[in-house]
This record gives C-alpha cells, sequence and structure tokens, in this order.
C-alpha cells in the first residue's frame, strides 16, 4: 500500500502501489495541502478527531506478521497524547493491534494499540509540532531488530517486544485513528502523506535515498518521493512469490540457401567457352 494524497479534491486516495488498496477519507479533512517540499508535493490534513480518518478496507496482504516497514511524511498541528498515523487495527480476539503512533513526548513508536508492545520507536523529541518529517519504522517482530529513521537519517535500533505481530484483523485499516475491536480511538491532527506499508525491511541506504530524492522527484517524472514505486510494497498475499519471468529468446531465423544461376542459353553458331557451338551438338 503506498498512498500519495495526490488528489486535488474530493474524498478518494489512490493507492500508488498498483495493488488496489484504495482509500476513503471521511469527517473533517482539506485536500491540496502544500507539503513546501517538492518530492512530497501536497498531502490530506485530517482535523484531529476520530471522525476524522482515511479508511482501506481489509485484505489479508495488509496484515504483515513477519519483517515490515512503515513509513508516513508527518507535519502534526500538536503533539497529542496519542495521534495514530497508520493503524491495522485488532483481530477479533485481542486489544492488540498495532500501528504507527505519534506521543506527545516527540515520540513515533510502532505499537499495540495499548502501548504494552512496543515493535519499532524513534527516540524521545525526535519530532516537533508544526515540522515536516519523513519517519520510517522497520522491525522484525517477536524479538527481532528494529530500526527508526527520521528525515532519512539512522534515529535509533533496538529490539522489538516478544510478541508476534497478530494476524487475522478484520478491520479496515486507518490513517488518522485507531481501530481497537471497532471503535476508533487515539485521533492525530495534522497533515500526513506518503503513507506506505512494505512487507520486507528497507535498508538505510534506501531510506537515505528516499530523503536525498525528496527536491527531485517531482522534476523527474511524477509526485511523491517513491515514483515508481519500489519492490516490497504490500499488496498480494503474505508469502506469495514475486517472480520475474526470463524473457524469451527470439527465434533465429533459418539461413536460405544461395540462389542458382541457370545456365546462360546459346544459340547454334554462337562460341561456347572459346569454341563454336555446332547444330548437331544439340
Amino acid at each position: 500500500m503506498y498512498l500519495r494524497f495526490e488528489e486535488t479534491s474530493g474524498a478518494t486516495c489512490a493507492d500508488s502501489s498498483g495493488f488496489g488498496h484504495t482509500g476513503t477519507a471521511s469527517g473533517n479533512f482539506t485536500r491540496n495541502v502544500a507539503t513546501g517540499i517538492a518530492g512530497f508535493d501536497i498531502g490530506i490534513t485530517l482535523g484531529g478527531t476520530t471522525s476524522d480518518f482515511v479508511s482501506v478496507p481489509s485484505a489479508a496482504a495488509l496484515t504483515v506478521t513477519g519483517p515490515v516497514t512503515y513509513m508516513a511524511v508527518i507535519k502534526p498541528a500538536s503533539l497529542p497524547a496519542a495521534g495514530t498515523i497508520i493503524d491495522r487495527g485488532s483481530d477479533s480476539s485481542s486489544a492488540f493491534g498495532y500501528g504507527m503512533v505519534l506521543f506527545n513526548t516527540g515520540v513515533v513508536r510502532l505499537t499495540d494499540v495499548e502501548f504494552a508492545r512496543t515493535y519499532s520507536a524513534t527516540v524521545a523529541g525526535a519530532i516537533s509540532a508544526g515540522s515536516l518529517y519523513l519517519v520510517v519504522l522497520t522491525c522484525i517482530p517477536n524479538g527481532g531488530a528494529f530500526t527508526a529513521y527520521v528525515n532519512g537519517a539512522l534515529n535509533n535500533t533496538g529490539v522489538s517486544a516478544g510478541f508476534p505481530i497478530p494476524g487475522g484483523v478484520t478491520q479496515p485499516l486507518h490513517i488518522g485513528v485507531s481501530d481497537a475491536r471497532g471503535t476508533l480511538v487515539q485521533a492525530f491532527p495534522g497533515l500526513i502523506d506518503e503513507a506506505a506499508i512494505f512487507d520486507k525491511i528497507i535498508s538505510q541506504s534506501d531510506v537515505s535515498a528516499l530523503w536525498a530524492a525528496r527536491n527531485t522527484a517531482a522534476s523527474s517524472g511524477g509526485k511523491g518521493i517513491l515514483k515508481p514505486p519500489p519492490p516490497g510494497l504490500v499488496g498480494k498475499s503474505p508469502g506469495a512469490p514475486q517472480r520475474n519471468p526470463k524473457p524469451r529468446p527470439k527465434p533465429r531465423p533459418h539461413p536460405l540457401p544461395p540462389p542458382v544461376t541457370p545456365p546462360p542459353t546459346v544459340e547454334p553458331g554462337e562460341r561456347v567457352d572459346g569454341e563454336l557451338k555446332r547444330k548437331d551438338d544439340e
């Protein structure tokens, strides 16, 4: 999933990953909000209540339980006690859904909705109200390594919570709020752009390259920092192979035999190879 929020009006939020995870904005939102950075272009501003969000229909491919990367450009109007940037919700039997959440300490965490399990996190004070940030959180859940990046630079590393990321999520994916078993909580106030989920760990060099492209992407072929979207954007069922078929070689034409030149027609009385042809030679 990769929502660029390029639309200048309306509620539809197209998925640029090519996998059809189209979002719909609800409540108090504003389109065509300039980010002030060419590569990020425009985003969507949410009003900061639990009625103001973007929802994406639930799909198995959006529930990544293995290595995962969450990414978004944010410009918070204020630092809420907890404001959700991207949320995958919780399954039907547990409140431990998870998402990318901004806290009033300036920390962004990939965490469950009850904040008991941290899968990835920036350091405290990494985010301030009124400023624009590219935040990238990666993790290998269930005790694996995590990394956090802010504006292309490594911000924090550590070990993720010793729990798996919940599977079996049936609620829609939300941007701007969390879904705790059907109850919307933890609204985010401010601008969100370039919201993406990868079913892989994005490397530090990849993150640095994305940030470096922020001022050049628009002039080199389109809006958004990921143009075209890189491999690993979520869209297929988890574990589904993504194969690139080998091109078949073009058939080689068979060589044609050389043309056969018929012998010349010689009339009687003409010389052939220096000899006179006679009528009785016929």
